[in-house]
């Protein structure tokens, strides 16, 4: 399980959001799979993350990386603290 100070900590050395599951930085290619990491929104638990969503990496465009989620017709920008590779 992450942390959210770790996750925040690997970002801030790696200059990423993509990573595997060691936290070690990795290049997204299109067709991945990722597991969206958020963090916990409550008091009691503010240095937990959750996972939020499976998202495929399509790519990127002019404004940015490019996901598209489980089970939906429509890409969007990537969502959380880290993307990690599935």
């Amino acid at each position: 399980m992450y942390d959210k100070q770790s996750i925040m900590n690997a970002a801030a050395e790696h200059g990423t959001i993509f990573f595997d599951c060691n936290l070690l930085p990795v290049v997204p290619q299109v067709g991945q799979w990722f597991c969206e990491i958020e963090s916990v929104d409550s008091d009691d638990y503010d240095d937990m993350v959750s996972p939020e969503a499976l998202v495929e990496y399509r790519g990127a465009s002019q404004s940015g990386h490019r996901v598209m989620p489980e089970y939906s017709d429509c890409d969007r920008t990537p969502r959380g603290l880290a993307l990690i590779r599935q």
